[in-house]
């Protein structure tokens, strides 16, 4: 076994396991939330809430959401100074996004007025609540990237608890609702963020100096990214979208709960890639001098989970739903086997994008990003027409099929990776 770099594999490990125990709890916390959710809201309106869910994250990608991915392209590059008055930038970019974002809907409010059912007040959530969301992820990542997983963990544990906190009150106490429900995420985040600012502020990373250089920097990387953002969280959760515009809500709050079990896929991803992210960029810039075929065996361990991961919720996906909801969301799990499908392929690219933007593949991104929510739209509205409801998950499984093949093969060509000799490790 002399080729197996054991050695390499475990520091990844001990990377990442930091945040799987964070994970858990942060995660358990709103699952646990589901039996309350399904006995105060029926189907319609938690598919309701997951509508609007989208729409704040939709909010959310076009605002900012590559942020994190600014800072840490040039987070090992330069030094801490650097960094705060980057940080202080982007806080200052992403306001103006969300100032624009509040305008355009306060303008469009008479036209979207039919298809929201909401007052102006709660739209205008959306770009606020997306505007404290981007200000809390890049606390996260300045986190993730000083290692400081402890911090990383109290953070993102104290906005789940008041988000939880606050739905309970909202929702059990005062019967608002799914609107309740919303609004406490939103608060959650506002409350959380404003503390992240003090401990960036307290451990040196911001800085409000206000910089042209710096802005043209982050357009030059984000701009580019937007379309990415977007089409994660359009090929993800328009399927909420089409299934309400041509499905009744009864199958929108069961696709919508399928979708939540399935995500556990997704989360394992995101848990996986908060350590993955920081160290394949770290190596990255260490030039000729990384070892490729270490990183490689790392990346397909990864790959590995997630496909364990994968079994693990399809074998229990019924029993999970029989425990935390009622028989009326029982028939969600016919959608799970494409969901986590999808999530598997989610994360293979996930896994893979950060080589693309480390070589300024920015603009290849953006463009491949734009023809595959063009192609969800097609295949959404065509599979719909000719498979019915379940027509919108087979859509969600194909997109991201389309949407990964050309990344990764892009990356193999900017920085080639020996996938073969990395299977052989006897």
């Amino acid at each position: 076994m002399k080729n197996v770099d054991v050695k390499g594999l475990k520091n990844l490990f001990d990377l990442s396991k930091g945040y799987f125990l964070t994970t858990i709890i942060n995660q358990s916390l709103p699952f646990l939330l589901l039996p309350v959710l399904t006995r105060y809201l029926t189907t319609a309106e938690y598919g309701q809430l997951s509508l609007f869910s989208f729409y704040l994250l939709l909010c959310h990608a076009i605002i900012g959401a590559a942020m994190p991915t600014v800072i840490s392209k040039y987070f090992f590059e330069r030094d801490k100074n650097e960094i705060a008055k980057l940080i202080g930038n982007c806080i200052y970019t992403t306001l103006f996004g969300g100032v624009i974002v509040g305008l355009l809907l306060t303008i469009c409010y008479s036209w979207l007025k039919p298809y929201v059912l909401v007052p102006l007040s709660y739209l205008l959530l959306l770009p606020m609540g997306a505007v404290y969301m981007i200000i809390f992820a890049i606390g996260l990542n300045i986190c993730k990237n000083t290692r400081k997983v402890l911090h990383f963990s109290c953070h993102q544990i104290g906005n789940t608890t008041l988000n939880v906190g606050f739905s309970l009150l909202t929702v059990c106490v005062f019967y608002w609702g799914w609107l309740g429900r919303f609004s406490s995420i939103c608060t959650a985040y506002v409350v959380s963020s404003i503390i992240m600012l003090f401990y960036l502020k307290a451990n040196g990373y911001l800085c409000f100096s206000y910089s042209g250089e710096l802005q043209k920097e982050i357009r030059e990387v984000m701009f580019p990214l937007i379309p990415n953002s977007v089409q994660l969280i359009l090929i993800s959760q328009a399927g909420l979208f089409f299934m309400q515009l041509y499905f009744d809500e009864d199958i929108l709050g069961k696709y919508a709960m399928a979708f939540q079990i399935s995500s556990c896929v997704k989360l394992l991803t995101e848990t996986l890639n908060m350590s993955w992210t920081p160290f394949l960029f770290q190596q990255l810039s260490k030039g000729d001098g990384i070892n490729k075929v270490y990183l490689t065996r790392c990346l397909l361990v990864l790959i590995a989970l997630l496909f364990l991961g994968l079994i693990v919720i399809n074998v229990f996906a019924y029993p999970i739903l029989w425990a935390m909801t009622t028989p009326d969301y029982y028939t969600s799990v016919e959608f799970i086997p494409w969901f986590t499908f999808g999530f598997l392929l989610l994360g293979i690219n996930t896994f893979i994008k950060p080589i693309l933007i480390k070589y300024n593949q920015q603009k290849f991104i953006g463009k491949n990003s734009f023809f595959a929510m063009l192609f969800m739209l097609l295949v959404n509205i065509v599979f719909a027409k000719l498979f019915g409801y379940k027509g919108i998950v087979y859509a969600f499984c194909l997109v991201y099929f389309i949407l990964a093949i050309p990344q990764i093969i892009r990356a193999q060509k900017v920085y080639p990776l020996p996938w073969i000799k990395a299977i052989r490790i006897w």
